[in-house]
C-alpha cells in the first residue's frame, strides 16, 4: 500500500481540522512535478577539478519529484522545498534552535536540516566546514604507532565545494561528501552542506545513505538544497509575532458561553467534491458528518481516563464520521471522539482509521488508532499502525493561544461570531505531521458574514472558508479546487447511491 497515496487523501481532512486521521508524521503534496537535475548544482560555468584536494562528483541525471508544501525555519528566513511523501519529524528545540528530520517513504536516506550558533561571530563557512570534515575523517583513522596522530583516514573524500550559493544568502556556502568504511557491508555516505544567513548562525543540510543509493539519494538531496532561498527573518517573525498577539487575545475570550454559542445545533453533513466543467459532473471525492453534544471527559471511555487526576470536567463532545475517496480505488474511514472542556485547560480525543484497498472485500482492512490527552500545557498523544511499533509522543505547549481539536472545527464559527478582524496566529496539535504547528487565519469582514484564509504550519498554500447569515458555515475551498460544502444528511446519501458510490461499511 502507497503511503503517500493514503496520506494525500488524509490531508483534505486535516486541512480543515478534522482529528485522528493515520496520525503519520508525513509532509503530504497537494501536487507534485517531477525535476530532474541535468548537472551537479555547481556555478556557472566552472568546471570539475581532477585535484584530490578538490574532487568533483560526476552529474547526477536522476528524476525526483518535490512536494509543493515547503519547509520553512522563520528564525533564519528558510524555505525550501521537500521530496514528495517525505516523513518530517521535528527533532529538537533544546537550544531554541529547531533541527527537522527529513525521511522520503522508501527509506532509502534522510536528510537533516538543522541551525547552529556559534559565540564568535567570526567563525567562517569554510571553517565550519574544515571542523566537519576533521570529524569525518576522524571516524576511521589510522594513528602513527608513535605519536598515536591520524597519518590516514580510510574515510574518503568524495566532494567539495567551497563555493556553493543559494537565493538570500549573502555569502557563499560550502558541500561535502565523505565515504565512511563500514566492514559488514556498503560504505556509508555522508553529505553536508554549510550556509551562514546570519551572523553568528548556520544552517546545516546533512544527507546520510548508503552508497548503493546514492546516486538516487544524491540527486532529490541536491534538488531538495537547490530550492533553498533565504530572506529577512526579522520581517517574518515580525508578522508571527502581531498575529499570535491577536490569536492570544482572542483565545482569552473563549469562554463557556462563547464556545456554546458557536455549537451547530443536530447533525451536520458535509461533501467533499471537485467541482466538474459543463457538461462533466462533479467528481465527489467524500464527507463528513459531525455533531456536538454536551458531555465530561470520561465520555470517551478508559483510554482517556488520565490516572493522574481525578476531575472529570465538563465540556463539549465532538463526533466526526468521515470517509474519503482515495486514488486506486482506496476507501479511508475515520471515526473521532473529541472532549475540550469548558474552561480549556484540557482535551482528549479517540479516533480510529480504516483503510480498505480496492477489491479487498475479502481482507480485512488496515485499521490505524489515535489516542490525545492534554492537561494544562501536557499533552500526549499514542499512536498504533498494523506491523509497527506504537509510537507516542510527549508536547508541552508554551503559549495560551493553543486550540483544541473541537475549537479548530468550530474556529471559522468563533471568529465571525466575535468579528474578529486581520491575521490571527493559534497552535493546534494535526495528526497528519504529528505536531503541534502554527495556523493561520486572515479575517475579513463581508457585508453578510466573514472570509476567512488559512495558512497551516507556515505553508504557502491557503484554503478559504466563507461563513455567511448568523456564523453559518457555507464552504472551504481547499488549495486543489476541492470544495467543502454542508449538505442535508439524507440528500448526501441519495447523492452517492445515485453515483453506485460506497455507503455501506
Amino acid at each position: 500500500m502507497e503511503m503517500t497515496t493514503i496520506n494525500r487523501a488524509l490531508r483534505l481532512l486535516c486541512l480543515v481540522g478534522l482529528v485522528g486521521l493515520l496520525g503519520l508524521v508525513l509532509v503530504v503534496p497537494a501536487g507534485a512535478q517531477p525535476i530532474t537535475i541535468p548537472k551537479n548544482t555547481r556555478p556557472p560555468g566552472e568546471s570539475p577539478g581532477s585535484s584530490a584536494n578538490d574532487p568533483r562528483l560526476p552529474p547526477t541525471l536522476v528524476a525526483t519529484n518535490l512536494s509543493r508544501e515547503q519547509l520553512r525555519i522563520e528564525t533564519v528566513g528558510l524555505s525550501m522545498s521537500v521530496p514528495e511523501g517525505s516523513v518530517v519529524v521535528q527533532a529538537s528545540t533544546g537550544d531554541g534552535t529547531l533541527s527537522f528530520n527529513v525521511v522520503p517513504g522508501e527509506n532509502e536516506w534522510a536528510m537533516a536540516v538543522s541551525t547552529r550558533r556559534t559565540k564568535i561571530d567570526q567563525t567562517s563557512v569554510q571553517q565550519m566546514a574544515e571542523g566537519i570534515t576533521k570529524q569525518m575523517l576522524a571516524l576511521a583513522p589510522l594513528l602513527d604507532a608513535k605519536t598515536r596522530e591520524m597519518t590516514y583516514s580510510r574515510v574518503e573524500v568524495l566532494h567539495r565545494d567551497m563555493d556553493f550559493r543559494v537565493a538570500g544568502c549573502a555569502t557563499p556556502g560550502a558541500r561535502l561528501y565523505f565515504a565512511i568504511p563500514n566492514e559488514n557491508g556498503p560504505r556509508g555516505i555522508k553529505g553536508y552542506t554549510v550556509f551562514k544567513p546570519l551572523p553568528g548562525l548556520f544552517v546545516l543540510f546533512e544527507l546520510s545513505t548508503a552508497e548503493p543509493q546514492f546516486d538516487k539519494a544524491r540527486a532529490a538531496y541536491e534538488l531538495a538544497v537547490a530550492t533553498a532561498a533565504f530572506v529577512d527573518p526579522t520581517v517574518a517573525l515580525k508578522a508571527r509575532a502581531d498575529a499570535l498577539a491577536n490569536g492570544l487575545a482572542f483565545a482569552g475570550q473563549l469562554d463557556m458561553a462563547a464556545l456554546q454559542r458557536a455549537l451547530p445545533e443536530g447533525q451536520q453533513a458535509f461533501r467533499l467534491y471537485q467541482p466538474g466543467t459543463p457538461p462533466q459532473p462533479d467528481t465527489e471525492k467524500g464527507y463528513r458528518i459531525i455533531t456536538y453534544e454536551r458531555g465530561k471527559r470520561s465520555d470517551l471511555g478508559r483510554d482517556v481516563a488520565m490516572s493522574s487526576t481525578r476531575d472529570d470536567p465538563e465540556g463539549i463532545i465532538m463526533t466526526i464520521q468521515a470517509r474519503i475517496l482515495a486514488p486506486n480505488g482506496m476507501v479511508i474511514d475515520s471515526e473521532s471522539n473529541a472532549f475540550s472542556a469548558y474552561d480549556r485547560s484540557s482535551e482528549a480525543w479517540v479516533s480510529r482509521t480504516s483503510v480498505r484497498e480496492k477489491d479487498a472485500a475479502r481482507k480485512q482492512p488496515q485499521v490505524f488508532t489515535e489516542t490525545g490527552v492534554r492537561q494544562g500545557k501536557s499533552l500526549s498523544v499514542l499512536v498504533r499502525q498494523p506491523g509497527k511499533p506504537d509510537r507516542s509522543a510527549q508536547h508541552e505547549l508554551q503559549g495560551r493561544e493553543y486550540l483544541s481539536q473541537v475549537e479548530v472545527q468550530l474556529l471559522p464559527m468563533l471568529l465571525d461570531r466575535a468579528s474578529a478582524e486581520g491575521e490571527l496566529g493559534f497552535y493546534a496539535y494535526r495528526s497528519d505531521t504529528g505536531t503541534v504547528s502554527l495556523r493561520r487565519e486572515r479575517v475579513q469582514g463581508q457585508k453578510d458574514g466573514s472570509k476567512i484564509t488559512t495558512t497551516l504550519r507556515d505553508s504557502e498554500e491557503t484554503q478559504t472558508t466563507l461563513v455567511r447569515d448568523s456564523s453559518r458555515y457555507v464552504r472551504t475551498e481547499l488549495p486543489d479546487g476541492s470544495l467543502w460544502e454542508p449538505i442535508e444528511p439524507e440528500a448526501l446519501l441519495r447523492l452517492w447511491r445515485s453515483k453506485s458510490l460506497p455507503t455501506g461499511k
